[in-house]
């Protein structure tokens, strides 16, 4: 049947063409034992002369501080595509410039499918910030508080209707995602930049509107920092944690969140050996008392 020759030729294409290789995640550890378990698929990138690598952006991100420690220079390797998660300007540069690749960042969910992707131009980590979407599958908008679509540089919450599911079609479907509105195209097409989820958007104690992503930014700046979280403990108190995978001394990134957050005086660091991911997989990079809501 159809349906036979269709599957037998999307496993012919996954193991044969494409020759694609899915591998267990990372389970959460110190950055030793963490290596232990990057090692073998570092290896295998090589000994397989894998071109494009697919990933949660932190797996992705720790790859590439792992390939740097160990000098290695994996000249097959092309391409890196997330999955899932925040790829902001810090995290695509590291991890561009340390595997010498192009980062690609695509963009859909599990109920929509793909919504659209980052233009391909490596060394500009600013264009893989903005998705440009697929007119011909998906409608999507960019609404205020009050449901209205916001104009160019706007931000406001994501909303798609799915083009081709016509026999249960999925009509502005809420993602769950704060962006910016980069450029309205005349074929319907949308350009937007990925801020972060809505429950990583808040504002400071100035009115000055903190994403997920001016966070992960912040954090990440230093390679030495493998992962953060930012908690919101009090109507004006935070407590942020990191893990390192060396000797760190905290007092220029309290001082930066202090700016950032428009607080009085430092927030408290904690330094921790690693941190644990949601039950999604996903790292989480802010839990606050009150959510921003659209």
């Amino acid at each position: 049947s159809n349906a036979i020759l269709s599957d037998i030729k999307g496993r012919i294409e996954r193991q044969l063409i494409l020759k694609r290789r899915i591998l267990p995640p990372l389970d959460p550890a110190d950055w030793q034992n963490l290596c232990e378990q990057i090692d073998p698929y570092i290896d295998l990138i090589v000994e397989q002369r894998i071109e494009v690598l697919r990933g949660l952006p932190m797996f992705l991100y720790w790859i590439a501080l792992r390939v740097q420690e160990r000098k290695l220079i994996i000249d097959t390797l092309k391409v890196v595509i997330p999955y899932g998660g925040l790829a902001a300007d810090t995290m695509v540069s590291h991890i561009e410039q340390l595997l010498d690749v192009c980062f690609i960042n695509n963009y859909g969910t599990g109920e929509v499918g793909a919504i659209g992707c980052a233009r391909r131009e490596k060394g500009n980590a600013t264009s893989k910030d903005v998705i440009y979407t697929f007119p011909s599958m998906v409608f999507a908008e960019v609404l205020d508080d009050d449901g209205q679509p916001v104009g160019e540089e706007g931000i406001g919450r994501l909303v798609v209707t799915d083009l081709n599911n016509t026999a249960m079609p999925i009509i502005r479907y809420d993602i769950g995602d704060t962006v910016q509105v980069i450029k309205k195209f005349s074929n319907s097409c949308l350009a937007f930049r990925i801020l972060g989820r809505k429950h990583e958007t808040f504002r400071n104690q100035d009115g000055h509107l903190i994403t997920a992503r001016i966070l992960q930014n912040l954090f990440l700046s230093d390679t030495r920092v493998l992962n953060y979280r930012l908690d919101q403990i009090g109507t004006k108190k935070y407590r942020a944690t990191i893990a390192v995978r060396e000797t760190f001394d905290t007092s220029t990134l309290a001082q930066q969140l202090m700016e950032t957050l428009g607080l009085q005086r430092p927030p408290t660091i904690k330094v921790k050996p690693f941190l644990l991911p949601e039950g999604s997989g996903k790292y989480l990079g802010l839990k606050q008392l009150n959510a921003l809501q659209w």
